[in-house]
C-alpha cells in the first residue's frame, strides 16, 4: 500500500492504488511492467501447462500456435471466456495438459 515518500525525488509504489496515490503528487509517472511475462510462465508451469515463447503477438503467432497445437495467449490482459492472457490470474485454472503460446511483450530477447 502506499507509504509517504514525500521526502524523495524518486517515489515508487506498485499497482492501481499506488498509481492512484502518486499521480496527483508527481510531475512524471514512470510505469514499469517486467513482470507479468515470468510470472504467467511461473504460475502456468507450476500447473504443469507448456509455455512455448514467441517473440511477438502477430499472425505469425497465429500460425506458430495452430502448428503446435496449442493455444495463443489472448490479445487482452484481462481472462478471455475460456482463454489465457499476460494476466496471470488468468492461469490460476490452466490445466496440466495445456500447450499455450506466450508472446513476448518485448519482442526477442
Amino acid at each position: 500500500m502506499f507509504y509517504d515518500q514525500s521526502r524523495y525525488t524518486i517515489r515508487c509504489e506498485w499497482g492501481l492504488l499506488g498509481l492512484e496515490a502518486l499521480a496527483p503528487l508527481s510531475d512524471v509517472l514512470i510505469i514499469v511492467d517486467v513482470l507479468s511475462f515470468s510470472t504467467c510462465v511461473d504460475v502456468a508451469t507450476a500447473r504443469d501447462a507448456v509455455i512455448l515463447p514467441y517473440p511477438w503477438r502477430d499472425d505469425a503467432a497465429e500460425a506458430y500456435a495452430k502448428s503446435q497445437h496449442a493455444l495463443l495467449a489472448s490479445r487482452t490482459r484481462r481472462f478471455a471466456s475460456g482463454g489465457y492472457s499476460l494476466a496471470p490470474s488468468s492461469l490460476l485454472h490452466i490445466t496440466a495438459d495445456a500447450r499455450w503460446v506466450l508472446p513476448r511483450p518485448m519482442g526477442r530477447p
